[in-house]
């Protein structure tokens, strides 16, 4: 059998130049970028961004919703790379317990909820790389990121999925202090598949052990890392 041999070569910048071959074990060399985020002219780009509140108002029920993330850009896929939670007792609750939150993905997500404190992205913010992306992520529009600020987040009209897909579970302890941090979802590396949503889907955060305790107050953050890109 004759054999022929192919040559992968660069384009570009890099035209002409050959791929090359680690000669340990023979393992092609490659040099992983991010998610490509310009097709056919549409430009969208990477993002990161931190929400907080205190639940001053309201001790979290269990079942509450207190972060809801509405995607609506139909050009584009969200991409979520990683959601981070914060905790931190900023005055004693009455007694010490449990706490806990729980990441669901939403279905046919038509409204957005309401109550707490709207996060509206700011133009020229947000971007991880300040050249060839979208000035602004989440569509740059108002009412499709909600955390709550004591008073409870309003659940808009969605359906959540079954089962979550991120938990993270701490101490409320019965003094101040005691920060706790988890990953509610971390898909960061190039081998595992992201969380892809599409417009009217978006991600709800609720605490389903809950804290209706008669006084004490934490601080919740949220930090959220994703990408906005027209194919997936």
């Amino acid at each position: 059998m004759q054999k022929y041999p192919v040559e992968i070569v660069g384009y570009g910048v890099n035209d002409g130049i050959l791929q090359q071959v680690d000669p340990t074990h023979d393992a092609a060399r490659l040099s992983i970028r991010p998610l490509e985020h310009v097709i056919a002219g549409m430009i969208g780009g990477h993002y990161a961004m931190v929400a907080t509140y205190s639940n001053t108002a309201a001790k979290p029920a269990a079942g509450s919703d207190v972060f809801s993330m509405r995607w609506t850009d139909s050009r584009f896929y969200f991409v979520l790379l990683r959601l981070t939670a914060f905790n931190l007792v900023t005055t004693a609750y009455t007694a010490a317990g449990a706490q806990d939150l729980s990441l669901y993905v939403a279905r046919d997500f038509s409204v957005s909820p309401s109550a707490g404190t709207q996060v509206i992205p700011l133009a020229g913010g947000q971007v991880v790389r300040s050249g060839n992306m979208k000035k602004t992520g989440l569509d740059g529009s108002s009412g499709v990121l909600w955390v709550s600020s004591g008073d409870l987040l309003t659940t808009g009209t969605r359906t959540l999925d079954t089962q979550p897909i991120g938990y993270f579970q701490y101490a409320n302890p019965a003094a101040a202090g005691s920060p706790a941090s988890g990953e509610l979802f971390d898909s960061r590396d190039f081998s595992e598949h992201p969380l892809v949503l599409t417009a009217n889907e978006g991600l709800v955060v609720q605490t389903p052990i809950g804290n209706a305790q008669a006084a004490g107050v934490s601080k919740y953050g949220f930090r959220m890392e994703w990408a906005e890109v027209g194919a997936f």
